[in-house]
């Protein structure tokens, strides 16, 4: 059994839908394409621990975004004059040289949140039901920062960090 499964099964190794998960949110990897590599391996997946995992990530993501513009936070005058922010899809992973355009903290769940807007990035933005990413950003300073969520307000993104 390699590290990748989770449990045998009735002589059937058993992808965990946990990994498959993983690949999903974190590295937007196509659970079809996973299932089919899986298959030509004679290895199955864990389709119903996957379901339930992307039903608790749903919901986690419509609550923070709940959270975050519930509060009728007027964003317009925090993006006013900004460019738009160019997505770069996955072409990029690492940035050369993004411009940091803003850096403000924001009152919410009375603690203060940062939040920073670049010209350009290469993270997903939370849209429905597909949670943001959630990598991280080094700063020109060094200072390492985890991004918690990306909204995209009007034509600009909202990196949440801690």
């Amino acid at each position: 059994m390699n590290k990748f499964s989770e449990k045998l099964v009735n002589n059937t190794f058993v992808l965990s839908g946990e990994f498959v998960f993983k690949l999903y949110d974190t590295y937007g990897f196509p659970v079809e394409l996973t299932e089919e590599i899986a298959n030509l391996y004679w290895i199955q997946i864990d389709k119903q621990w996957f379901s339930e995992l992307m039903k608790q990530a749903k919901e986690k993501s419509r609550q923070s975004t709940k959270e975050v513009f519930k509060r009728g936070i007027d964003w317009s005058k925090y993006i006013q004059w900004l460019p738009q922010t160019k997505f770069i899809w996955y072409d990029e992973l690492e940035l050369e040289n993004p411009k940091l355009l803003k850096d403000f903290y924001i009152e919410l769940n009375w603690k203060k949140q940062r939040i920073l807007i670049f010209d350009k990035t290469p993270f997903y933005a939370e849209w429905g039901w597909q949670t943001a990413d959630k990598w991280e950003i080094i700063l020109d300073n060094w200072e390492k920062l985890k991004v918690k969520d990306v909204q995209k307000y009007a034509w600009v993104y909202l990196h949440f960090v801690e």
